[in-house]
């Protein structure tokens, strides 16, 4: 059994609107640097809560999006060795990299229901070094 069990997401906010002063380049390539944050919190007894969001907001991209899912896991003591940590916040980087397909998964539909661009497909990524970047920035 894992020490930590995803239960389920919802989806608590999700923005799209259109970027009524793009100007395509002539060349056709568009750049993106969307922003990802989370927070882990503590729910009750033994469960505990991921957010996660990812904002695009750029001037030079067709259309600004915000999305935010909140992750549910439960956390079971009872699978860990001695040598583990108790800590539910150890276990981060798992809960992200549970969460992040769906954070894919919800981006891409949304963009792809504008009906005027391609959907905007992430690349997976290494949530390790996601994790250590967002904890030197703080």
């Amino acid at each position: 059994m894992a020490v930590i069990n995803f239960l389920d997401y919802t989806v608590s906010e999700m923005n799209y609107h259109r970027n009524e002063n793009f100007e395509e380049s002539v060349d056709g390539k568009i750049g993106y640097q969307p922003v990802f944050n989370y927070n882990v919190s503590n729910m009750i007894d033994d469960e505990f809560g991921v957010k996660l969001s990812v904002e695009l907001n750029s001037d030079n991209f067709p259309y600004y999006f915000k999305l935010e899912i909140i992750g549910k896991f439960k956390f079971d003591k009872t699978c860990i060795d001695s040598d583990m940590s108790s800590d539910y916040k150890d276990y981060r980087v798992n809960a992200l990299a549970i969460m992040f397909p769906y954070v894919r998964s919800v981006v891409s539909q949304l963009t792809l229901m504008s009906n005027e661009f391609p959907s905007l497909q992430f690349p997976t990524i290494d949530v390790n070094k996601f994790v250590q970047e967002q904890s030197t920035s703080d």
